[in-house]
């Protein structure tokens, strides 16, 4: 990874968005240096720059492929190191993502694959994230993320002949909450195990959310 595309991205993101969003994280980030599985709810289009810019770790992101495809945006995070995820080809970013947890470097994924209900409510995550940290031994540090729905507004964007959907948070306070790193053992052929974990590891992500959300309305009132 480019530490200098990196850091540079981090501080344009942190720039153009202080007039208008403020962050506002309870961490409990893992002192370690070792490779760790950051995973988190996905409410908008931005969650992946403006958890990068939270995190003190240097994650590769695990991104939708049409954003690479956006000039200048695109090429500045597929130099910071990025990862592409391409529609019905989801083994190429999974194996890239393998290849940076056993390097030693973190990875930040979305494990529901797309953006979560316009109400807060998550969708079923994919199983990648817990087959991920089953084959590195790499924790898992959940985060939940939660802000003012009445903030945000969705629009379809068409990328090189494709349409996609995003959801923009536009101003106001962007809260996250991480828990404490969650280390998954077993099998990863055993799909009964893996189903289970994932689904513990949502439930977590989604209280997180909610103490997020709990913060936003005491600031609110």
């Amino acid at each position: 990874m480019s530490n200098i595309f990196y850091h540079f991205t981090k501080n344009v993101i942190k720039y153009l968005s202080l007039p208008f969003i403020r962050l506002d994280y309870k961490s409990n980030w893992p002192r370690s240096n070792k490779a760790k599985i950051y995973a988190a709810n996905h409410p908008s289009t931005l969650d992946p720059v403006l958890v990068m810019s939270a995190l003190k770790d240097t994650v590769s992101i695990l991104i939708t492929n049409s954003v690479f495809q956006i000039p200048i945006i695109g090429y500045l995070i597929r130099k910071s190191g990025h990862i592409p995820v391409v529609s019905d080809q989801g083994n190429l970013a999974y194996q890239h993502a393998l290849k940076q947890l056993k390097t030693g470097k973190s990875i930040l994924i979305f494990p529901e694959g797309r953006l979560s209900a316009i109400d807060g409510i998550t969708y079923p995550p994919f199983s990648g994230v817990i087959r991920l940290a089953l084959e590195t031994k790499a924790p898992i540090v959940p985060i939940g993320i939660s802000f003012a729905k009445d903030k945000t507004f969705t629009k379809n964007i068409k990328i090189k002949q494709k349409v996609d959907m995003a959801r923009f948070f536009v101003k106001g306070k962007y809260a996250l909450t991480s828990g404490t790193p969650i280390n998954v053992s077993g099998n990863i052929f055993d799909k009964i195990k893996i189903n289970s974990q994932k689904s513990l590891l949502m439930n977590t992500i989604n209280s997180l959310a909610e103490e997020s959300a709990l913060r936003l309305y005491r600031f609110r009132h």
